[in-house]
C-alpha cells in the first residue's frame, strides 16, 4: 500500500533521515487506520520505507484483516490514518504523521497466477478461472450462511483477425501514408472491437499513443495524439479510396 501525507511533498529531513539510518530495524513503527469509530489501536509495521522521499509504502501479508481493511477503508474513502516513527534519539520524542492511504498495488504468484488466466485467449483456462471462482464464491456465501447467486455475462469475446484481412491491409496502407510504422499483436484485455466483432462488424483496434492507461500514471504524449488524429483521417481515406474503386 502507497501512503503519502495530506498534501504530495518531499517528506521533512527527520523522516528521511530515519529510513536512512542503519539502526531503523531496531525499532518499529506503528500505523493506526481509520475505522468507523475512528483510528484503530497501532499496528507493527516492520516493512514501511520511503524509496523516493515522497510516498510512504507498507507492506501488508493478507488484506482481510483489521488494519487490511483500514487500508482500504481509507484508500476508498479518503481517510487518514497516523504513523508514528521511533524517536530519532535518547530525549526525543516519536514523529507522528498524518497520511493517507493512496494506491493499492497487488502482487504475488498467486495474483499472478489468476490474472494470466483472467486474460488468457485460451477458452478452456477461462473456464476454468470461471469454474475456481463460482467454487470460491459458493464456499464463502456457505460459510456466512448467506445465499448466493451467480450471473455469468461475456461481454467481450475474443477475436483474431487475419493480416491478410481488408481492415487490417486498410490500417497498413493508412499508416504508409503517414510514414508510421506499424505492427499489429494480441492483447488479453477488452474494447469496443470486441462488440463489434461479436456482431459482425470486422474491427481491429488502433493505439493513439498513451501508456499506462487506467492507471493513475496515464499518459499521452501531444504530439502522438496530434497524430493519431492525422491517422485517422488517413484510415476514413483509404476505406473511402477503396470503396470508390470496387
Amino acid at each position: 500500500m502507497m501512503m503519502k501525507l495530506p498534501a504530495i511533498r518531499p517528506l521533512d529531513s527527520k523522516i528521511t533521515d530515519y529510513f536512512a539510518s542503519a539502526d531503523q530495524n531496531l525499532s518499529i513503527p506503528l500505523i493506526q487506520v481509520p475505522t468507523e469509530e475512528g483510528l484503530s489501536l497501532p499496528y507493527l509495521c516492520p516493512s514501511l520505507t520511503s524509496p523516493d522521499g515522497i510516498f510512504l509504502v507498507l507492506g501488508v501479508h493478507q488484506e482481510r484483516t483489521i488494519l487490511g481493511g483500514g487500508l482500504v477503508r481509507g484508500l476508498w474513502f479518503g481517510r487518514e490514518g497516523k504513523i508514528w516513527l521511533p524517536s530519532p534519539g535518547p530525549g526525543q520524542s516519536s514523529l507522528a504523521l498524518t497520511v493517507l492511504p493512496y494506491r493499492c498495488l497487488i502482487a504475488g504468484p498467486v495474483f499472478t497466477q489468476l490474472l494470466k488466466q483472467a486474460r488468457s485467449r485460451d477458452p478452456q483456462r477461462l473456464a476454468d478461472y470461471v469454474a475456481y471462482f463460482e467454487a470460491h464464491c459458493q464456499k464463502v456465501a456457505e460459510k456466512c450462511g448467506a445465499g448466493l447467486k451467480l450471473e455469468k455475462i461475456e461481454s467481450f469475446l475474443p477475436f483474431r483477425i487475419p493480416e491478410e484481412d481488408e481492415v487490417v491491409q486498410i490500417a497498413k496502407a493508412a499508416c504508409a501514408s503517414l510514414g508510421i510504422p506499424c505492427s499489429f499483436e494480441s492483447g488479453g484485455g477488452g474494447m469496443d472491437a470486441n462488440i463489434f466483432n461479436a456482431r459482425g462488424l470486422t474491427t481491429i483496434g488502433v493505439a493513439t499513443g498513451y501508456t499506462k492507461n487506467h492507471t493513475k500514471s496515464e499518459q499521452l504524449v501531444l504530439e502522438d495524439f496530434y497524430r493519431s488524429g492525422e491517422l485517422a483521417a488517413a484510415l476514413i481515406e483509404t476505406f473511402a479510396e477503396r470503396c470508390v474503386a470496387k
